[in-house]
């Protein structure tokens, strides 16, 4: 190393400018980086997932699988019915431009199609019976007034039918489709309206969202909604509002994390070190380190998921370590007077191989999320990797040769560098010092606490609740409190579960098979509905259409109107002509067959099944998994392998995925620190210590998360493995100067380190209390558990260990003078 260190210090001037070079082409591929970023669920989970293969699937047989909801509110009803029939049409003027598939925002006339043939729809047996009892009543009617009946002291039975069961049984299949005001889609009051607007192409697709959100508003707009009523609102909610605010709120995160993030790292290390110029040496040399990771995984990955997204900032406040510990020497030997070039070698040659046992921990712990099938922990783990690696070798690469430009520019003799650091040192070294027995007591009771805390642990770990991953605002004021008014308006899901077979009697038999589940569970069981095209088509229509025939020649009008009002009403709505003639999938109107109509024009294979809408159910994640499970189940009891999408299945496949790859990734994670601080200390003792005080931090970190109830989520997962790599850094640095001075130089090792080792962690803690600034709920989680993280392990490093190592060094030092003068002389030899 010191042969290298030599020629960089040497061609600095020239090495300067390469460097420059460098990063700036480095930061190009990282814009590009940060400008494909895809926040879909489906580019977290492996390609190989069952939702994700039949997503794939489904987007090339489907014009649409998602949509945006415009919610409308006004107290004038009949002003905002027009606003929504002229929005209607507006947007049906957009269908051309591929960004709308349909519109949907009345029912009437639907309902006035299968109204008029409501005959057909009734079950042949109790078509019948209804034949039956009219065919008695006709003949009950004609006896009474039957002079020869008069006269004969006979009581004649009257028929009974229940005519009001019957109704109502249809009444209720039908409940959800006529409870709409006038057929507009609306809540009973008209106060507040809804248009379905269909998105083409992919659910997830976020240019597609933008694209239809930026020519709606155009159309609102143009509309000028103000005109109809002053106090008409709009309002969007819906799969596509839910991906742009999710998507934008992302993006405005990242942006203020990049602000904030260096700015706060820059400004702890100038109050720390108290030298700007060897402070923005250090972080531009960092900057450079975390470009070109970036500009790396652009070639090697090419784009950012939301598990990926934060990466920048925690690479920076991770990977500054490496680059405070070998500034900390460097101005640690300049304060001694040592020569630049020396103090340089000193300060690379001194901290090397605790800064790559430490960076190797770290790149392990990143890695070992490469173990898992989990896509989202696969880049989060490839590109902190990379990032750990190219910021330890900036630490000795550029780092040096900015120091050499810093000192050619202002030497270090023409003024003086204050130490703030002594401060925390000395103090951090009396309190072990002082309260050694106090701090390992109190360490004690906390490893106690964390025991009990996860033996005790009832609930369930995992986060199972969609909403708790959700955009703050959104869930406020946005899409995701919006969407309870859809909720009460339709009362069943508007974006269902699909189930896509290959031909139209499998999708029948999947729906004949779904039913008997749904009848078998009651009421209350798993699935609210079950529908296919061949539900809209009934079955036995001449058989039926014979049975109306015999009703029709009975009832003639003189005897219809000798029936009772409720009798008649019955009777005229099995007369009406349309229930007279067959009908066919491809007599159904337009906007009912667009529903179930592939690309290809083919009609009839897809099944649409609604989970129960009720909250404290539909966020279950018990539930959503027995839900899904069932529905694959079945259908690949007709067809194995048929398409299931929808945002339940991949929300299950996540849930599912993070129990399999969660517990692997942490194990990994903790068995490389491992065997990598074993390999690279040789040293029991020393080793010891460090896998000590990793283990304190990490079950105590254990112990937080279940005593205060964090549950674990595909976004703050990824920091319990990392931890594992980040935190085993603070003990690393601290006994690699204890073992480099010797036994009984814990007290040195503080008062030398110790401000170094709190100034890495503080540095990484900022990294990750930027995700506490975010809007999305999943990322603030993460920056909590991160941070207990750090706090634990930086406790167990500086405090906890070091007081148990300066109790035994002590307690060694005892027994030594105890003994014999010349036993006392041969161990010190020794």
């Amino acid at each position: 190393m010191g042969r290298v260190l030599k020629w960089l210090i040497r061609h600095h001037w020239s090495l300067s400018f390469l460097f420059a070079i460098l990063t700036i082409i480095a930061f190009y591929f990282t814009v590009l980086l940060y400008k494909n970023l895809r926040t879909g669920i489906e580019e977290l989970l492996p390609k190989t997932a069952r939702s994700v293969v039949d997503l794939d699937k489904v987007t090339q047989r489907l014009e649409s699988s998602s949509n945006l909801a415009i919610l409308i509110t006004s107290e004038h009803v009949m002003a905002s019915k027009r606003f929504v029939m002229d929005l209607a049409q507006k947007l049906h003027e957009l269908k051309n431009e591929g960004s709308i598939s349909r519109v949907e925002y009345r029912i009437d006339r639907e309902l006035e199609f299968f109204n008029r043939r409501r005959a057909l729809f009734v079950d042949l047996e109790d078509l019948k019976q209804v034949r039956n009892y009219i065919q008695d009543r006709v003949a009950y009617e004609e006896a009474l007034r039957n002079p020869l009946t008069i006269f004969e002291e006979v009581e004649i039975p009257e028929p009974r039918l229940d005519i009001g069961g019957i109704e109502g049984k249809y009444s209720a299949q039908a409940s959800m489709f006529t409870r709409f005001p006038d057929g507009f889609y609306a809540s009973p009051d008209q106060k507040m309206r809804v248009l379905l607007v269909h998105i083409a192409g992919r659910a997830s697709g976020i240019s597609n969202a933008l694209k239809l959100r930026a020519s709606i508003d155009e159309v609102i707009l143009r509309l000028n909604p103000t005109l109809y009523a002053p106090d008409l609102k709009i309002h969007f909610t819906g799969d596509a509002q839910n991906l742009i605010e999710e998507n934008n709120s992302l993006l405005h995160d990242l942006q203020l994390s990049a602000v904030l993030v260096p700015v706060l790292v820059l400004l702890a290390m100038i109050i720390y070190f108290r030298d700007w110029l060897t402070t923005l040496a250090l972080v531009l040399s960092l900057v450079m380190g975390t470009a070109v990771a970036l500009g790396l995984s652009y070639f090697l990955i090419g784009y950012l998921n939301a598990n990926s997204a934060f990466l920048g900032s925690i690479v920076i406040g991770n990977g500054i370590n490496f680059g405070i510990m070998v500034l900390a020497r460097y101005l640690e030997e300049r304060r001694r007077q040592i020569p630049h070039d020396t103090a340089i070698t000193t300060a690379c040659t001194k901290t090397w191989l605790a800064t790559l046992i430490a960076s190797l921990a770290a790149g392990l712990a990143y890695a070992s999320l490469i173990a898992t099938q989990f896509r989202g922990f696969r880049q989060f783990g490839t590109i902190g990797l990379i990032g750990m690696i190219c910021c330890w070798i900036s630490a000795y690469t550029v780092l040096p040769v900015l120091l050499t430009l810093a000192e050619r520019f202002r030497p270090f003799a023409q003024h003086k560098v204050r130490n703030s650091s002594e401060t925390f040192s000395k103090t951090n070294a009396w309190v072990v010092s002082r309260y050694s027995v106090l701090l390992l007591s109190f360490s004690s009771l906390l490893v106690v606490g964390a025991v009990l805390s996860v033996t005790q642990f009832q609930d369930n770990l995992f986060e199972t609740d969609t909403t708790q991953l959700r955009d703050k605002t959104s869930l406020e004021s946005g899409s995701g409190y919006y969407s309870r008014y859809l909720d009460e308006i339709f009362q069943r899901y508007i974006s269902p579960v699909v189930i896509l077979p290959s031909s139209i009697r499998n999708a029948e038999a999947i729906s004949r098979k779904l039913k008997a589940e749904q009848k078998k569970d009651g009421p209350n069981g798993d699935f609210a509905g079950i529908y296919s095209l061949g539900d809209l088509v009934p079955r036995q229509q001449r058989a039926k259409i014979q049975v109306l025939r015999e009703i029709r020649s009975a009832l003639i009008p003189a005897l219809q109107a000798q029936l009772n009002p409720r009798d008649r009403r019955l009777a005229r709505s099995f007369l009406q002509k349309e229930n007279f003639t067959p009908f066919t999938a491809a007599d159904l109107p337009e906007s009912i067959r667009a529903r179930f109509r592939e690309i290809n024009g083919t009609t009839g294979k897809l099944v649409l099944v609604e989970p129960r809408v009720e909250r404290e159910i539909s966020r279950s994640g018990a539930y959503q998994t027995r839900f899904i499970s069932k529905v694959r189940q079945i259908t690949d009891s007709v067809e194995p392998g048929a398409p299931v999408v929808g945002q339940l299945p991949l929300t299950v496949d996540m849930q599912q995925s993070i129990r399999r790859d969660g517990p692997r990734a942490t194990l990994v994670a903790a068995g490389a620190v491992t065997i990598l601080v074993l390999i690279l200390f040789r040293d029991v003792r020393t080793s010891g210590f460090v896998l000590l005080s990793l283990l304190l931090g990490m079950s105590w970190l254990a112990g937080s998360l279940f005593q205060w109830v964090i549950k674990i989520n595909f976004l703050n997962f990824i920091a319990i493995p990392i931890t594992f790599g980040i935190g085993v850094d603070y003990a690393i640095n601290t006994l690699q100067r204890y073992r480099l001075e010797g036994p009984g130089s814990i007290m040195k090792a503080l008062r030398t380190t110790g401000g170094a080792v709190a100034l890495e962690s503080l540095t990484t803690i900022i990294g990750y209390g930027s995700l506490l600034i975010a809007g999305n709920q999943g990322f603030v989680s993460f920056g909590k558990i991160a941070i207990i993280g750090e706090i634990t392990c930086l406790f167990a490093a500086l405090l906890t260990v070091p007081a148990l190592i300066y109790l035994l060094d002590l307690h060694r030092r005892q027994t030594v003078q105890k003994l014999p003068i010349q036993e006392q002389e041969r161990r010190k030899a020794a």
